[in-house]
């Protein structure tokens, strides 16, 4: 069993089966089978609840065997496109839905207690701060939020994220990770 690094912040919290999804249409799912397998998941029912601390133990597994290398912004990334979202979030204006919509689809996701938070605001009408204080690895929350801005920016406009380079991120001993998401132009 790897070491672990991820831990939940409450045993009794759970994920819902669709994100959790990833880990078998994931971009690198040849990295990712041969964990499953041995941690006795080879197949995720969308529908069904899972212990929060079985996917962070998949996360712990691939970072032990050093298959982290882009492998969390990929599965964050794949995460976004399968996950659930609340029907009020999906027609609303991307910076409402990054100020008020991701946190509400993080926990739309989970059930059962303390499953992390994400706070968001607007630091600029074209720069967003994400701070991430979720027990999943930084890069994963990288991806999740690179895909969020790809899906739901208004169209045509460009963007980058970056990890904020004055407070250390939460794998680094931080309270939480903070992300930049900057835009070419003025979110809407």
């Amino acid at each position: 069993m790897a070491q672990a690094y991820y831990k939940v912040f409450d045993e009794n919290v759970e994920v819902h089966g669709q994100p959790m999804q990833t880990f078998v249409e994931c971009i690198t799912k040849e990295s990712v089978s041969p964990v499953l397998k041995e941690l006795g998941v080879e197949t995720i029912d969308v529908e069904h609840w899972y212990p929060q601390q079985l996917w962070l133990d998949i996360f712990n597994e691939l970072r032990d065997r050093k298959l982290v290398i882009g492998t969390f912004v990929d599965i964050g990334m794949r995460t976004i496109e399968l996950t659930r979202y609340p029907e009020e979030v999906k027609s609303i204006p991307f910076k409402d839905f990054m100020l008020h919509g991701a946190d509400r689809t993080h926990q739309h996701n989970h059930r059962g207690g303390d499953a992390g938070e994400y706070t968001l605001r607007l630091e600029a009408d074209n720069h967003i701060v994400v701070d991430a204080r979720v027990p999943y690895p930084d890069d994963f929350v990288y991806g999740c939020y690179y895909q969020l801005t790809m899906q739901f920016r208004p169209e045509g406009v460009g963007f980058y994220l970056e990890y904020d380079k004055e407070l250390p991120k939460r794998e680094d001993g931080g309270e939480f990770t903070r992300i930049h998401i900057k835009l070419d132009s003025p979110a809407t």
